[in-house]
């Protein structure tokens, strides 16, 4: 029963959710190899773990549920929508997962310095702990907002600012809070593991109010 679940869930994937993630790793590998300089390879890994998964992340995130042309019939379905969004959120998560592993594995083969991001757990924490950020903003704005764009629209404006922004997003006593990249673009930064857990925190506090949102089903049909 469990691995009809699973069969299901992959054929009703839409492509985008596919493509999309995999044509940037593929575009950030061809440019390391155009590149050749591991100093150059290194800020390729750093920023696309910790800028570019994220902004994929947060837009597959904010397309998740309620971009499903069958969501009438899957709210009428006796099936939790809390866990119809975890599981639409847990299938981008593996994407991003499998993504980030790959692209580290790639690194590694051309001999890129990643030590400056800190041991394997820690680099684990630079794409995981802004995906998780961004992922649960994305269906919490979406599902607020009751649309797909306005969750994409805040993690497309939220991400431009900060990327734009990141110097004073970084060292701000108020901004560092909710900076998404720090782990990548400042992995020397004493405050990053309050950055961290603040992100974490908020990723909890966006799923959570997301999940109670979802009661109200009658606002998504």
């Amino acid at each position: 029963m469990q691995e009809n679940k699973f069969s299901y869930r992959f054929k009703t994937l839409k492509l985008d959710q596919v493509w999309l993630p995999f044509s940037f790793w593929a575009l950030f590998a061809i440019v390391g190899i155009i590149t050749r300089e591991q100093d150059k390879f290194y800020d390729l890994t750093r920023i696309f773990l910790s800028v570019v998964l994220p902004l994929i992340s947060g837009i597959l995130s904010a397309y998740a549920l309620l971009d499903d042309p069958t969501l009438e019939l899957k709210f009428a379905a006796p099936v939790s929508t809390n866990r119809l969004l975890m599981e639409r959120l847990g299938t981008i998560f593996f994407i991003q997962l499998v993504l980030a592993f790959a692209f580290e594995g790639y690194a590694s083969l051309m001999l890129a310095d990643l030590s400056p991001l800190g041991n394997f757990w820690q680099l684990q924490l630079v794409w995981l702990v802004p995906c998780l950020a961004t992922m649960t903003l994305g269906s919490f704005a979406a599902i607020a907002g009751a649309s797909t764009i306005s969750g994409a629209v805040t993690i497309g404006l939220l991400w431009i600012l900060q990327a734009i922004l990141h110097s004073f997003f970084a060292a701000n006593t108020i901004t560092r809070y909710f900076f998404w990249f720090m782990g990548g673009l400042n992995p020397d930064n004493g405050f990053l593991p309050c950055n961290q857990a603040s992100l974490v925190a908020l990723s909890i506090v966006c799923l959570a109010a997301a999940l109670q949102l979802l009661h109200r089903q009658e606002r998504y049909i």
